[in-house]
């Protein structure tokens, strides 16, 4: 049995659909132990500088044959070959645009490839990459759908019993030649995408001091939350003190110092950020060098400072005046700094 993260789907999330719930069955039960299917994948990678969404169905890795990003679409599907526009039709008769699938898995393994070479724990491997497309729910057949959509890349209906032959096909369809990273490297893969279940988490308050580490396990909720945040850029998530925000942003910023990222963590309470600088510098030891943590106030005063922009003493401002300062100056001054440091993360 293939290594499925996650372990298994859950049995109530109607938003998993179902075809991409066929592909994961059929991975589990035909691929063998060396195989690792990641499902629902998400991460950040720069290219050129600029930060990009990467986001896949299914990765599928082998230490030999290398790393397969999969789309797949539901449905009966449909090609305007005038237009080349796509379609999928549900069981109601309702037809839906879709993506181009195949232009879509093309991109999302190139974008694949850059976070890997551009990760410190990924990039010393070879990575062989190759694409493909899911119509699980359809019998493509001898029907022509592009120059761009030969059918070596396809998985029909009709590959769902013979999956890793379709699999190993697409994998030789695909450009690069040479072996797949190892064992090592599809450890490192799984490492990257989809990190361990568990958080380490120092006692807050008189506990804190102490420095007894606690290890809570993630909810499945905050998991989803965790993978949801690994492929987009901005995010807000809301909830009741003491529901884990704090965790999953530290969580969060680790990841990304190790993925080379520079890092922002900050705040409006000081002692937090003081309390957070701590965790993230024993977690991270010198790749803390990529993670600047300030509470609101400390990083509004160091941006204005390095713009030349004065601040007054405020051992001379009382009651209103320093209420004023703090809610309207500090927050104009501020944005107008950032115009002149050009800091950015």
């Amino acid at each position: 049995m293939a290594q499925m993260i996650p372990a298994q789907l859950p049995a109530d999330g109607p938003s998993i659909p179902a075809s991409e719930r066929i592909i994961f069955q059929q991975c589990a039960q035909q691929l063998g132990s060396e195989w690792l299917v990641l499902h629902s994948v998400h991460w950040l990678a720069r290219t050129g500088g600029r930060a990009h969404d990467g986001e896949a169905d299914f990765i599928i890795a082998h230490p030999q044959h290398g790393v397969l990003v999969l789309e797949v679409k539901g449905g009966v599907i449909q090609r305007d070959q005038a237009s080349g526009q796509w379609r999928s039709t549900d069981r109601g008769g309702v037809a839906h645009l879709i993506k181009d699938p195949f232009e879509q898995a093309e991109r999302m393994m190139y974008r694949l490839r850059d976070k890997l070479l551009a990760t410190t724990t990924t990039m010393g491997y070879h990575w062989r990459l190759a694409r493909a497309v899911a119509f699980p729910d359809i019998v493509v057949g001898a029907t022509a759908l592009g120059p761009a959509a030969p059918r070596a890349l396809i998985i029909d209906s009709s590959d769902l019993n013979t999956l890793a032959e379709a699999i190993n096909r697409a994998f030789k369809a695909s450009p690069g030649s040479g072996a797949g990273p190892g064992s090592a490297g599809i450890q490192a893969l799984r490492d990257l995408l989809k990190p361990p279940l568990k958080l380490a988490r120092l006692g807050l308050a008189r506990e804190m001091l102490a420095q007894e580490q606690v290890f809570l396990d993630l909810t499945q909720q905050q998991y989803r939350l965790l993978d949801f945040l690994g492929g987009h850029r901005r995010v807000a998530i809301d909830g009741v003190a003491g529901s884990g925000k704090t965790l999953l942003a530290l969580e969060q910023a680790r990841r990304l110092a190790t993925q080379g990222f520079r890092v922002l963590f900050t705040c409006f309470n000081k002692a937090l950020a003081g309390w957070a600088r701590e965790q993230l510098t024993a977690q991270l030891g010198p790749q803390m060098a990529q993670v600047t943590v300030n509470n609101y106030h400390d990083l509004a005063a160091d941006i204005m400072n390095r713009a030349g922009i004065p601040a007054p003493d405020l051992g001379q401002l009382m009651g209103d005046d320093l209420s004023h300062y703090f809610n309207n100056v500090v927050p104009e001054q501020f944005i107008d700094a950032l115009d002149t440091v050009t800091d950015r993360f």
